[in-house]
């Protein structure tokens, strides 16, 4: 029954507001965010053709409320992915996106609403870089930005500035200087090891291998109706990135225009142009740190996660001073 119900939630549109076919409704909310920085003369080429996006529902306006507050203070602008028709309206179809779902209330971690929401999350990015040839830059808005993390100073700026990968992903645990056997060893520059999961709450999309992209999306899609037992992230890394095998040397890899990445590379350092490789790399987790702060440094983000309900979190944001809502 759950599987059927996901179902029919991801086919499902966007639905449009004004009369206006989904594709319209995206590419005229897409146009108005693209360059992320308010003031156009202050985006650099590498973000000219990126957008900002974020996804809630109502019960989690408070904690959206708090990001959008850092976000306007860096000069940002954005777009809501809205998860129930309560924050769609709080919002506005100027600046929101109305999802395949309408679920209101607080979800907690596993639960069947939680899994439905995030796997909803990526389809509603799938669709977008479907619609349209934008760079994503997804964030949960718990995920707050204290300190331009676009900036080209910072790890993922540089990251993105390098034109190298095709996904920039936030580390999910607490970073070891432990190299030996052990998975969450990161250097002392931030460069870890491949993870076989990272965080699905905050990562940078390149759209430059689009039908590819789209083909994984719509793959995680699969799996999430599959296993609807399980959150995105789980789906997304251990129901199907780890199932695109590793590649030491792109050039062997044949890609016959199928469309689909056929094998993935790590942090390389170089850009890596065969369509049928996946190239991606983390972002430096003592300046995005996840759970706690007792390891960051400098930190221009950080993720209130590791805690179950809204009340926790604000808590931990309150604790990072990173609370702006009264």
């Amino acid at each position: 029954m759950a599987q059927i119900l996901l179902l029919l939630l991801f086919s499902i549109q966007l639905l449009p507001t004004d009369g206006a076919s989904p594709k319209e409704e995206v590419l005229r909310i897409v146009e108005a965010a693209r360059g992320v920085y308010r003031d156009e003369s202050k985006t650099p080429p590498y973000l000219a053709n990126s957008i900002i996006v974020v996804a809630a529902n109502s019960a989690y306006f408070p904690i959206y409320k708090n990001w959008a507050m850092h976000a306007r203070v860096l000069g940002l602008k954005w777009i809501v992915i809205a998860m129930d028709h309560g924050i769609y309206d709080m919002i506005g179809e100027k600046y929101a996106i109305m999802a395949d779902v309408n679920i209101p209330g607080e979800s907690t971690f596993r639960q069947p609403n939680f899994n439905m929401i995030s796997c909803e999350k990526k389809n509603a990015v799938r669709k977008i870089i479907e619609y349209t040839n934008v760079d994503v830059i997804f964030s949960d808005v718990d995920n707050v930005w204290v300190k331009d993390p676009l900036a080209p100073e910072r790890s993922l700026g540089r990251l993105i500035q390098s034109g190298f990968y095709d996904y920039i992903f936030q580390m999910n645990l607490p970073p070891s200087a432990h190299p030996e056997g052990d998975p969450n060893y990161c250097r002392d520059d931030g460069q870890c090891k491949q993870p076989s999961e990272a965080n699905t709450g905050f990562y940078f999309l390149s759209n430059k291998k689009n039908s590819a992209w789209i083909a994984l999306l719509k793959k995680v899609e699969e799996v999430c109706i599959q296993k609807p037992e399980v959150d995105d992230q789980t789906n997304f890394w251990k129901g199907v990135i780890q199932h695109i095998q590793n590649t030491d040397d792109e050039n062997s890899v044949q890609y016959s225009g199928s469309g689909n990445f056929l094998r993935k590379m790590y942090c390389e350092g170089r850009a890596i142009a065969n369509p049928g490789v996946f190239h991606m790399c983390n972002m430096n987790p003592y300046e995005h740190p996840t759970g706690k702060l007792d390891y960051a440094r400098d930190w221009s983000t950080y993720h209130a996660n590791w805690c179950v309900g809204s009340a926790e979190k604000i808590e931990r944001l309150k604790v990072a001073k990173a609370w702006r809502v009264d």
